[in-house]
């Protein structure tokens, strides 16, 4: 991963983005990951990530949720804004989840 690189450079003013940042880690590399997010976003950069793990979206500014389904069935926006207001929000299957996971 060349995130690390990018660190030591003390990049400033760019946009990174990730999809699904995650995948394969196990679930204490998480926090290290965010950490390393929380750092470019210190030195203003913009970080944008595609991700389905839901501790990565309760620490997101804002949300964008997209399906409903997959491929031709999805592309439509089903929510958009603050993970408060989407777990607030109408019902998405996504929200749900995230409303589960919260209360545990």
């Amino acid at each position: 991963m060349k995130l690390g690189q990018h660190l030591d450079e003390n990049v400033k003013d760019s946009i990174f983005i990730f999809d699904e940042p995650t995948t394969g880690l196990h679930e204490s590399d998480i926090p290290v990951l965010m950490k390393c997010f929380d750092d470019l976003i210190e030195q203003n950069n913009t970080v944008i990530l595609i991700e389905h793990n839901l501790s990565i979206m309760c620490e997101a500014d804002w949300i964008i949720d997209v399906g409903p389904g997959p491929g031709l069935e999805g592309r439509k926006v089903q929510f958009s804004g603050t993970p408060e207001t989407f777990i607030d929000s109408k019902e998405t299957l996504t929200s749900k989840h995230l409303k589960r996971y919260i209360k545990e």
